[in-house]
């Protein structure tokens, strides 16, 4: 290698960019000359030949045309050379470079793409061949000539195929169909990748022959095949098929494939040549279809039943479409109303209209939230409003933009009448507690209690088990009703009127238990039983998670009436701890002596300013009861010579554990 060459491939320094010399007059081209000279410019290649000895290589003309400068007599220098080559490009070309200058061997050949920057700023990419020509005496390179081609046009059609290549495949593979075309001079079909995916073969470099295609056809589907190949086969230029039909694949599935032809090419006399094909994989779409019918059908009937007004409301154009119950809700027939959100929600009683529309904003506006409930009145074509729930749910994108809303809206006037006149009987029996209550101001507390407890038992008691007689007379006779509208809304009103009179059964109780002397009657018990039983007494909300950990073998010896009051007590408290949902945990073990049973919430926990007054009688957090449940429970647990304590932290949740005598020998 000579100097000047050694020194330009171990510099360090970045290439400065050198302007070419003016052009010198060129010597007379022969005719070879000439011809390769043309043929260069028209393939885009130029060559070149480097004598290392001297500092300048030999350029052809269309190898200064190629790097966007005047032609000169001489070429460029390493350097200059160099320069134009694109930044990201340039380390590998100078390490290609050295690695061939450090062990060369005559006639070596290496080929590589690299880019340069043309003066005008134009990035083009290069497709260079070199060749070591001949070596000095003591091994070095004496000469390398090369062609150096213009291919970025090239490169450029090269990577949109390929990048349309790789998405016909992507495409294929997410919509499940392939591409085909079968040229009748040629006994094989051209198949996708796609198309031997959806028959379940693997890939290979020729399509099926018509018999190998017929062979995967389901029997019943093959003469269809046939008779659609045969008006292919006669079909002008451009015509087109259509059909569906179905094949086995070798693992014996059967799928539907939706299958769409089209002549391409005829021969002179008019004849099919060419036909091109897409199939695609529909089974999923046409058991969806099926299902979404039956669904539709199924969801008609129980629509009707219900006696429930169906409805759908695209939300771009605000349009809502009445499926099914306008005329037996509001008395409209669905031709004589204006099928618009405006107009519905005119229908909307003015008071509760505000709140109608907050819950749809709420519901549009957070991405998460796709259902809402709410009662409100509306008006009937009489004029006449009714007392509706509408329930719904938002259909929205994955970004959580609403597209539909597809609800029911149910008549629910009675049951709302219904609803009061039961607060209204809780509300005046709560009074006459409260009454009887004040009755006791000054006297003995013990004492006091005890009266009420009397007076409620003899005010309250005889009207409840009359009721409770009516409820069960009502319910026996509940079968004789054909509407099933009416029938449901007798049973939910029941339904109320059973959860009040429990209620006020536990005021009755709960004012007895304090108030008379406790005399337990001590069995021995299996607390994993107890609470098994219990539990199945308890409603325990969705929301509200159940984690039961009992130990097998623990046994007490304790009252189970007593012990059953106590927990229901617990429980139901620390369930109503939990109005959004929450984990209630029920913890119970033998330690030493004892056995000891734990209800723990997770709940909105007990302010510490009024956790001292907690056991405290007619102290209650509570707007709605009388202060006596946990007293109750206090009294219920220490007459079985045992007590109970409690740990709570605002915002957190309570627990409360109770600690009686194991007894393991009673």
């Amino acid at each position: 290698m000579s100097a000047s060459a050694n020194s330009i491939l171990t510099s360090t320094k970045k290439p400065r960019r050198t302007k070419a010399s003016p052009p010198s007059a060129p010597p007379k081209p022969t005719e070879e000359t000439r011809l390769l000279e043309l043929a260069e410019e028209l393939t885009h290649f130029g060559s070149w030949i480097w004598e290392t000895s001297k500092p300048h290589a030999v350029w052809s003309n269309e190898m200064f045309r190629i790097f966007g400068i005047a032609p000169n007599s001489e070429g460029l220098t390493l350097d200059e050379f160099t320069s134009f080559i694109h930044p990201d490009d340039r380390v590998e070309v100078m390490k290609r470079m050295k690695s061939a200058f450090i062990k060369p061997r005559l006639n070596q050949k290496e080929e590589l793409d690299y880019r340069i920057i043309r003066p005008d700023g134009q990035v083009r990419t290069i497709h260079s061949q070199r060749q070591i020509k001949a070596l000095t005496w003591d091994g070095r390179i004496k000469t390398i000539v090369g062609v150096d081609q213009d291919v970025t046009e090239q490169r450029e059609a090269d990577q949109v195929n390929a990048e349309r290549t790789r998405m016909l495949a992507i495409a294929e593979q997410m919509a499940h169909f392939g591409s085909w075309q079968l040229d009748i001079t040629q006994p094989r079909a051209t198949w996708s990748m796609g198309m031997f995916s959806v028959f379940g073969v693997k890939p290979r470099q020729e399509g099926f022959t018509w018999e190998e295609y017929l062979s995967f056809i389901y029997p019943d589907d093959r003469k269809a095949a046939e008779k659609n190949a045969q008006v292919m086969f006669n079909s002008p230029l451009n015509h087109q098929e259509n059909f569906d039909y179905r094949i086995i694949r070798p693992d014996r599935q059967t799928r539907i494939l939706h299958a769409q032809r089209q002549v391409t090419e005829v021969t002179s006399d008019g004849k099919v040549r060419v036909v091109v094909g897409v199939d695609q994989d529909v089974t999923e779409q046409k058991q969806a279809e099926e299902a979404l019918k039956e669904s539709e059908e199924r969801f008609r009937i129980v629509a009707e039943a219900a006696n429930v007004m169906v409805y759908e409301v695209d939300v771009p154009s605000m349009k809502i479409h009445f499926m099914h119950g306008i005329e037996k809700l509001l008395g409209y027939r669905p031709e004589e109303i204006p099928r618009t959100v405006d107009w519905t929600l005119g229908t909307i009683h003015p008071d509760d209209r505000p709140a109608v529309e907050a819950k749809l904003r709420e519901v549009m506006a957070d991405p998460n939230r796709d259902r809402y409930s709410i009662e409100y009145r509306v008006r009937q074509k009489s004029g006449s409003y009714i007392t509706v729930k509408d329930t719904s749910r938002a259909i929205k994108t994955p970004e959580g933009k609403a597209l539909r809303f597809i609800g029911g809206i149910r008549d629910i006037t009675q049951r709302k009448i219904d609803r009061e006149r039961i607060r209204q009987y809780n509300r005046q029996l709560e009074q006459l507690v409260a009454e009887r209550t004040k009755q006791l101001i000054g006297l003995e507390r013990l004492a006091a209690i005890g009266e009420v407890a009397g007076m409620v038992g003899h005010d309250i008691r005889n009207p409840l088990q009359a009721l409770t007689g009516e409820i069960y007379l009502i319910r026996s006779n509940l079968d004789s009703i054909d509407n099933p509208e009416a029938k449901q809304e007798v049973e939910e009103c029941l339904d109320s009127v059973d959860e009040e009179i429990s209620y006020i059964n536990k005021i009755v109780a709960d004012l007895q238990d304090y108030s008379r002397k406790l005399n337990p009657e001590t069995t021995k018990i299996q607390l994993n039983q107890l609470l098994f039983e219990l539990l199945k007494t308890i409603h325990l909300p969705p929301a509200v998670k159940l984690n039961l950990n009992i130990a097998d073998d623990t046994k007490l010896a304790a009252d189970p009436t007593f012990l059953r009051r106590a927990l229901t007590n617990l429980i139901n408290n620390a369930v109503q701890a939990m109005p959004e949902g929450g984990t209630l945990t029920i913890d119970g073990a033998q330690e030493n002596n004892t056995t000891y049973i734990a209800i723990q919430d997770t709940g909105i926990g007990i302010p510490a300013e009024l956790q001292q007054k907690l056991f405290t009688p007619m102290f209650t957090t509570k707007a709605k009861g009388q202060g006596l449940g946990l007293v109750v429970v206090k009294r219920l647990i220490e007459a079985q010579d045992g007590n109970i304590s409690f740990r709570s932290e605002k915002g957190k949740g309570t627990r409360f554990t109770i600690r009686l005598p194991s007894k393991t020998g009673a």
